[in-house]
């Protein structure tokens, strides 16, 4: 910490709350020339001052002496632009497991209604058509799931 990055952090920060050096100053218990004095670099604000400044500022003392720079509207902001982020990669994958579930669950569905069909040719009904036609309804379960999530996907 130096006394002109501190004097620039302080001007900057005081000029946010749109105060004036006086305005300051009175809030603070000092002369509005003593924060001049600051925010030029002639001299650094007393260390117990230093908390109370920070408070004024709605900031951690850290940020206050430039240890720390993650302002409360920094964090959010960044926080947000991540959840974006993730949002996207989400439905993304949602996209394509749903895509990848109708592709399958399709070649599935002609699979079972072709062996079906070589049931019913050979002979074999009873047993192997009811799985086979209870198969088909797990397999329009699977795809009606897949386009249900491709609709609902878009509202995320």
């Amino acid at each position: 910490m130096d006394a002109q990055s501190l004097g620039t952090r302080i001007s900057a920060l005081r000029k946010e709350k749109g105060w004036t050096q006086k305005e300051l100053a009175a809030r603070l218990h000092v002369t509005d020339k003593a924060v001049s004095k600051w925010e030029t670099a002639i001299s650094l604000p007393d260390v117990s001052l230093w908390q109370p400044m920070a408070n004024l500022f709605q900031i951690s003392l850290l940020e206050f002496l430039g240890m720390e720079d993650t302002r409360t509207e920094t964090a959010v902001h960044e926080v947000s632009e991540i959840s974006k982020a993730e949002k996207e990669k989400l439905k993304r994958e949602f996209r394509a497991r749903a895509w990848l579930n109708i592709v399958v669950s399709t070649v599935l569905l002609f699979a079972l209604l072709g062996a079906s069909y070589l049931f019913q040719q050979n002979g074999m009904y009873g047993l192997p058509q009811v799985l086979t036609m209870g198969m088909v309804g797990m397999t329009a379960l699977i795809t009606g799931n897949a386009v249900y999530t491709l609709i609902h996907c878009k509202k995320l």
